[in-house]
């Protein structure tokens, strides 16, 4: 959802590190860390683990960003 965010309001890099932090920065390495504590178990406290980072982090990207679409005067 805060991937869509930024694609709409035209900060594609912003997404786009999302995404990244998401899948290269984070999951696989927390994959091979909880396999390694937990087993196979590990693997699934991954998803979740995972999930919820990156919504709080999704959280204070959309935060910082209103903050800052408040302080834009539009003018017509």
């Amino acid at each position: 959802m805060n991937i869509t965010f930024f694609q709409s309001i035209g900060k594609g890099s912003i997404a786009s590190r999302i995404v990244l932090l998401r899948q290269l920065i984070l999951f696989v390495p927390s994959l091979l860390l909880f396999s390694k504590i937990f087993g196979i178990n590990g693997v699934w406290f991954a998803q979740p683990i995972v999930d919820f980072t990156m919504i709080i982090v999704g959280l204070a990207l959309q935060k910082k960003e209103y903050k800052r679409l408040k302080t834009i005067k539009i003018e017509l």
